[in-house]
Formats: C-alpha cells, sequence, structure tokens
C-alpha cells in the first residue's frame, strides 16, 4: 500500500480481505503509531505493554492495555462485551 500508519487505509483493506465489518474489528498493537492508526480508523486498540515503544504504553491512550498475552481475552470481552454474552 501506498500508505503508512497512521493512515487507517490498510487496516480497512486487511478488514475487506478478511470478509469482516470495521465494528468487529479491533487493532492490537504496541506502539503510538498503532494506537493512531486504531482511532484514525475509528477502531478500539488493544496495546501490549511488551512491545517495541519507547513511549510508556499506559500514556498512548489506548482503549486496554495488557502486560502478558493470557490477559487478551479479558481485554477482549471489555471492548466487544457482545461477542462474550
Amino acid at each position: 500500500m501506498p500508505v503508512k500508519k497512521p493512515d487507517p487505509e490498510h487496516l480497512f483493506e486487511a478488514i475487506r480481505q478478511l470478509g469482516g465489518e470495521r465494528e468487529d474489528a479491533v487493532m492490537v498493537g504496541d506502539s503510538e503509531t498503532d494506537v493512531y492508526a486504531a482511532k484514525n480508523a475509528g477502531l478500539p486498540c488493544i496495546c501490549v505493554s511488551f512491545g517495541y515503544t519507547r513511549v510508556p504504553v499506559p500514556e498512548l491512550d489506548a482503549e486496554a492495555v495488557i502486560d502478558h498475552f493470557n490477559e487478551f481475552p479479558t481485554a477482549l470481552a471489555k471492548l466487544m462485551p457482545k461477542y462474550f454474552a
């Protein structure tokens, strides 16, 4: 793609290629650029603290932060409760 994050177009294209809908998507990332891309796409973002960012993850303003992959289901359930009812 000719665009880079935080432009949301690559997120939209991934959702399209997977046959999904934007309202059913969540961005998982580890950087400020990932969070901005999610916000630009109108998607919630789960940020991992064990990634490569130099900015402390709690400062990135993601909807959820996880410190280990085993926390992912709980974070996802809070952001997408209709799938966990």
